[in-house]
């Protein structure tokens, strides 16, 4: 997860001594990896947006790696969504995943009970489709 330090940003060149040191781009990473928003990584990694800001300026590979970096926690949400699907096979699950991935089909806006009876949404889809199209005949 490390992101490389570039030879050129760790040689002091007179002033002040460079904020971001390996610690700092491993805290930042790290922050990141976890999906911090770029505010709470730098609070996290304890330097300040603009210093953040001017790292990105400079290291392109940084910033690369920033965004592939956010996108972990989702990548392991999708996976633990999956096994629970595969291994589970809770209906409460499928539903939960279906009425975010197929809210048209599957989206909550749909009654899904008559007389106290749960229905399939696919057989409520189907129900209100026919109901239409028998409206549109009359």
């Amino acid at each position: 997860m490390l992101v490389a330090i570039k030879e050129s940003n760790m040689k002091n060149k007179g002033g002040r001594p460079t904020i971001m040191t390996e610690i700092t781009i491993k805290k930042l990473d790290e922050a990141f990896s976890m999906g911090f928003s770029d505010s709470e990584a730098c609070l996290y990694a304890n330097i300040s947006k603009q210093t953040l800001y001017n790292h990105s300026k400079d290291d392109k590979e940084f910033v690369d790696r920033k965004e592939e970096l956010k996108n972990h926690p989702r990548i392991l949400a999708k996976r633990n969504i999956y096994n629970s699907l595969k291994e589970n096979k809770k209906i409460e699950d499928s539903k939960w995943y279906l009425e975010r991935r197929a809210k048209k089909e599957f989206g909550n806006n749909m009654d899904l009970t008559t007389d106290g009876n749960e229905l399939q949404p696919v057989l409520v889809k189907f129900i209100d489709d026919k109901n239409k199209d028998n409206n549109n005949t009359e």
